[in-house]
């Protein structure tokens, strides 16, 4: 668990990349996102993940040319 002194958290406008460098730089998996001192969800590098690995694959699926 993380000590709350060390706690780092992120707005719901964050880019992924400033989520990575945060999660990175304080070499935690999760950080808080809050608003107006209000906690409204969790990001983990898990979920990061996921979604770059789905991006890759819509990007890669577009790339592909169709078959006539």
């Amino acid at each position: 668990m993380t000590p709350i002194d060390r706690l780092r958290a992120v707005a719901p406008e964050t880019p992924i990349t400033e989520v990575l460098r945060v999660m990175e730089q304080h070499d935690v998996n999760q950080v808080p996102v809050t608003q107006d001192g209000r906690l409204l969800g969790m990001i983990t590098r898990d979920h990061l993940l996921r979604v770059l690995y789905a991006n890759l694959e819509v990007a890669a699926h577009k790339a592909t040319p169709s078959a006539p």
